[in-house]
């Protein structure tokens, strides 16, 4: 059995051949995970966007998208935004 019978018709690689992609791409999901409208008249709005402020500062990503999710979820005249 040839090696190239035994590796599905490609030759095997050689240490000199990259195996990997290059550089991460990082992509701006940032508008879509952090995206929110604060309701100027909702106190509830006003306290969640300053969490938002405030893990931005330290970079805690997973209390921002948190503080964004509620803001946007929170129901206003009975609506959901």
């Amino acid at each position: 059995m040839s090696d190239e019978s035994m590796s599905g018709g490609q030759m095997p690689l050689t240490g000199a051949q990259q195996t990997t992609l290059g550089q991460p791409v990082e992509l701006p999901l940032d508008g879509w995970l952090y995206g929110y409208t604060v309701s100027p008249e909702c106190g509830v709005c006003k306290a969640l966007d300053r969490q938002f402020a405030e893990a931005e500062k330290h970079k805690d990503h997973r209390a921002m998208y948190q503080a964004a999710a509620e803001i946007r979820n929170h129901p206003h005249d009975g609506k959901q935004k």
